[in-house]
């Protein structure tokens, strides 16, 4: 006589098959609403615009990135790296003002980037805010965020603003650092400026002989 384990395995089998196919449907549930809270975050997170903007830049089309970074800078007020990106964008097209008000904004939101601290600098002394370039460059070391380039560039800002008595010990500072024309040239002119001739002359001939070299 034939052994069965249950008296109507066909009823069993059959609620066991209903089972697992409830089972898959719900896993299946699961895995769709996974995907599309995936999907929602992806879109509504920053990062996908900042790098749809970097795509765009690629891609040779500043527009459409700048209408990224700031779609990107408007889901997160409190990040400073989509107006890093956007202050970055308006200073390698030269608009100087601009690039200055976005890493303005990139610093509100607490931006450590040492690259946007110095092209702030630059794009301040472009629009010929030489005190603010100043404020900033003095900013930024105190912070420890700057290169042995700010000593150089404080001293252009002070320079161009025709303060050439303080230019004078960050163009020597610099040169401390490392030999260039250009400091030796300005610091040549500013010695000149605050009468400090022989000093000028030193310098001069100092010109003279790395040129030669």
């Amino acid at each position: 006589m034939e052994h069965r384990l249950f008296k109507n395995e066909t009823r069993v089998l059959s609620r066991w098959t209903g089972l697992l196919l409830l089972l898959g449907v719900i896993a299946f549930g699961v895995n769709v609403a996974i995907f599309q809270s995936v999907q929602e975050l992806r879109a509504n997170s920053p990062w996908t615009y900042v790098k749809e903007g970097q795509a765009r830049l690629a891609a040779k089309d500043p527009e459409g990135a700048l209408e990224r970074f700031q779609y990107a800078a408007s889901l997160d007020a409190s990040s400073p790296l989509p107006w890093e990106h956007i202050g970055l964008l308006h200073y390698e097209r030269k608009e100087f003002a601009k690039s200055a008000k976005a890493y303005e904004a990139a610093f509100e939101r607490g931006s450590k980037s040492t690259d946007a601290h110095g092209k702030a600098l630059w794009a301040y002394i472009h629009t010929k805010r030489y005190d603010d370039a100043i404020a900033l460059g003095y900013k930024s070391i105190d912070a420890g965020l700057a290169t042995p380039e700010f000593p150089r560039w404080i001293g252009d800002a002070y320079y161009r603003a025709k303060r050439f008595e303080e230019c004078i010990p960050h163009f020597e500072q610099a040169l401390r650092d490392q030999e260039d024309l250009h400091v030796m040239s300005k610091l040549a002119g500013a010695y000149e400026k605050t009468g400090r001739v022989k000093q000028a002359e030193a310098m001069r001939q100092r010109i003279e002989t790395l040129e030669a070299s």
